[in-house]
């Protein structure tokens, strides 16, 4: 992770727990982008995944999305199921991984999903 620094881009992280974003006042701001939660596991799918792509095009930020992963499933099959459901929406930042629970297993093992999911996507 880069450090942060005046000339970085402004990019928020938004999923369906921030409600409805209202993105016109967001174009109004520094936000260069926005990186959406699609995915989450093998079988959920963010119910604003959608609207947030839609008002965030519409504002003119840059976006990307990204899958909440559950590292006890299997690394291919939870990226199969992202890129299903990225369908014909364009991304212009690339797909991000957010793995923030080890479910007790070992880094190494932890890493190995990471590296996989990312090489699959």
């Amino acid at each position: 992770m880069q450090r942060r620094h005046a000339n970085n881009p402004i990019i928020l992280d938004v999923s369906h727990h921030q409600g409805i974003i209202n993105w016109k006042e967001i174009k109004n701001t520094s936000v260069k982008g926005v990186y959406i939660k699609l995915t989450e596991g093998g079988t959920f799918v963010d119910p604003r995944s959608f609207e947030n792509y839609i008002g965030a095009k519409n504002a003119g930020l840059r976006v990307g999305f990204y899958h909440y992963a559950h590292c006890t499933n299997s690394p291919e099959k939870e990226a199969a199921f992202f890129i299903a459901q990225l369908g014909q929406m364009k991304l212009d930042l690339p797909p991000c991984l957010d793995l923030e629970e080890d479910k007790k297993k070992s880094k190494e093992f932890v890493s190995h999903f990471a590296v996989s999911w990312l090489e699959q996507v």
